[in-house]
């Protein structure tokens, strides 16, 4: 029994992502159905669906659901993507910030799917998706974005995923949510190494937002952001 629960744990660790069809299949068809009897029954979670951004991200699946009649969505991965997840929500929400989102609901385990839940953003939409913005709502943007980077920093944690697909910003222009800290550094943050994929992770993370050299720096991705705001806007 031991070593069957390691095996299932193994293929839970490293088949998160897309491209490993056969192994991400199989870890569907082992663990969906322990996750949807532990939303449904125990967690009380109604009208559960698959949920997407506008992108299908390749580490995490999303899903939509009900609770107590308010709607929320639920982050599935790996448990030390959920971990950074929940960990920087807490540190950020503790120092006062409003800028990211709350943690309703979470589990971290190495043998069942971990996950976290949160409000869902009704209203709001990713930056790269707004199609108007006046220049005051523009204005207030980019000062909720300029506080994110100085909070952020105040917790000592790094993003590294800045951009505008994970800036959600409500259509009124006038409240701001940064989401995704599943890959950030920190203090208090988890960092797993790939052998196979820590390319593909640094190639993909933060996309046309990395530095020249490749590396990542939140001031850098969000500078550019800036940049092509006051081009659009």
């Amino acid at each position: 029994m031991k070593f069957i629960r390691r095996v299932i744990w193994y293929l839970q660790r490293n088949s998160f992502y897309t491209f490993d069809r056969a192994l991400t299949i199989l870890r569907m068809l082992i663990g969906a159905p322990e996750l949807y009897y532990r939303l449904y029954v125990i967690e009380k979670y109604r009208d559960i669906k698959l949920f997407n951004f506008s992108s299908w991200h390749h580490s995490c699946r999303y899903l939509v659901a009900s609770r107590d009649g308010v709607r929320v969505f639920i982050k599935l991965g790996h448990n030390f993507l959920i971990h950074n997840e929940v960990e920087a929500s807490r540190l950020l929400r503790k120092s006062g910030s409003d800028l990211v989102l709350e943690v309703i609901d979470h589990r971290i385990s190495r043998l069942f799917s971990s996950y976290v839940t949160f409000p869902f953003l009704e209203g709001y939409a990713p930056l790269d998706e707004i199609g108007s913005m006046s220049a005051d709502q523009r204005s207030i943007v980019e000062h909720q974005l300029k506080l994110f980077l100085a909070q952020i920093k105040s917790v000592g944690i790094v993003h590294r995923d800045i951009k505008p697909a994970n800036i959600f910003v409500e259509k009124s222009g006038v409240s701001v949510k940064v989401i995704d800290f599943a890959m950030s550094l920190g203090e208090n943050l988890e960092t797993v190494q790939y052998a196979l994929f820590n390319d593909f992770i640094q190639w993909d993370m933060g996309g046309d937002y990395k530095m020249p050299n490749g590396e990542w720096c939140d001031d850098y991705a969000m500078e550019l952001i800036f940049k092509q705001l006051s081009a659009r806007f």
